[in-house]
């Protein structure tokens, strides 16, 4: 027996050349009570989705002429459905694929084939806004900072130099999925540094969202260290003193040797947070951001309005998962560090 789900009722458009699978689709569409249109390659799809001004888009990403990457890009030059959430689906390419083929994977999600009924019901009330939420504008930005690296265990001055996490890393990444489980992530966002990746993608495989899009930016790579990075910790306290050290570490302002201070890391990872990330959540997305303890802080700082001083005592454990609830204004409507759900 299908499961019930809270719908909002809307304009489908499914392009797939599978006859089979779009009658499928389509009477489970219709059944739920879906306006419909379909397509079976992608000139007629575009033509449709500029005809039939869709809500959501289910494409398939592999039809004979054409890949669903170019018609994707061709259906956001497009005013009608530049901004339109598009379900990908395919038999052959995995989603890691597919987003980095187009643009900007803002609203979409995929599923692979074959594909289960109920997957496709959840993940289209989901990306309709229906399931969680009730309507509701309010989203959720989800903080965590990446598990224990090889060069934390060795204490040592890390920065941009890419190094993997530990196994207590990964165990740690684990507990973090498991406690952010039932939150029903649309998309995802790292930085461009092995540790926060591992970090995500063993997050998402306990959350079970590992098909959503997810973007890599150094804009949220660590503060980088400079002259620093590679350096044991005690050692260089030794060398040049604990005062002078633990300025280069604790300041706002004041960047080690070849380095970037706090100040300088959130130059760079603001602007990024937000022009890409807070307008996905103040859009009533579920967002994760998996990145580094100074990147991280700069994002607390600019959320929270903290000023430089106030922001020198905040401290992002590994994997301790900071939830926000996020208005429609981008404003932080409720903050928790120990109640995940």
């Amino acid at each position: 027996r299908a499961k019930s789900y809270h719908r909002r009722m809307a304009r489908v458009l499914v392009i797939d050349d599978d006859v089979e699978i779009v009658s499928i689709l389509l009477e489970v569409l219709s059944h739920d009570g879906h306006q419909t249109a379909s397509a079976g390659d992608p000139a007629e799809g575009l033509r449709q989705a500029r005809a039939f001004a869709p809500d959501l888009i289910v494409l398939d990403y592999h039809m004979p002429g054409d890949t669903g990457a170019h018609l994707f890009e061709s259906l956001r030059r497009n005013n009608a459905t530049k901004a339109t959430p598009i379900l990908f689906m395919s038999g052959e390419a995995d989603p890691a694929h597919i987003f980095a083929e187009i643009s900007d994977a803002s609203g979409s999600r995929f599923l692979a084939k074959p594909v289960k009924l109920d997957d496709f019901r959840r993940t289209l009330n989901e990306m309709l806004g229906g399931s969680k939420t009730g309507g509701s504008s309010m989203g959720k930005l989800v903080l965590v900072r990446h598990g224990q690296s090889q060069w934390n265990l060795e204490n040592r001055f890390t920065g941009w130099v890419d190094v993997p996490i530990t196994e207590l890393g990964a165990q740690e990444a684990a507990r973090a999925g498991q406690a952010l489980k039932g939150i029903a992530f649309d998309l995802a966002f790292t930085s461009a540094l092995t540790r926060a990746q591992q970090t995500l993608d063993i997050i998402l495989r306990e959350c079970g969202r590992t098909g959503i899009p997810i973007e890599r930016s150094q804009a949220l790579n660590e503060r980088h260290y400079g002259d620093l990075q590679g350096l044991n910790k005690a050692e260089t306290a030794q060398k040049y003193g604990d005062a002078q050290v633990h300025q280069w570490r604790r300041s706002y302002d004041i960047k080690p040797p070849n380095g970037e201070s706090l100040k300088d890391t959130a130059a760079r990872t603001l602007p990024y947070f937000n022009e890409k990330i807070l307008p996905q959540a103040a859009a009533g997305r579920k967002v994760l951001v998996a990145a580094h303890g100074n990147s991280l802080r700069a994002i607390v700082m600019g959320l929270e309005k903290l000023s430089a001083e106030q922001i020198l005592k905040v401290e992002i454990g590994t994997c301790k998962p900071i939830v926000y609830d996020i208005g429609p204004k981008g404003e932080v409507l409720k903050k928790s560090e120990e109640s995940f759900v």
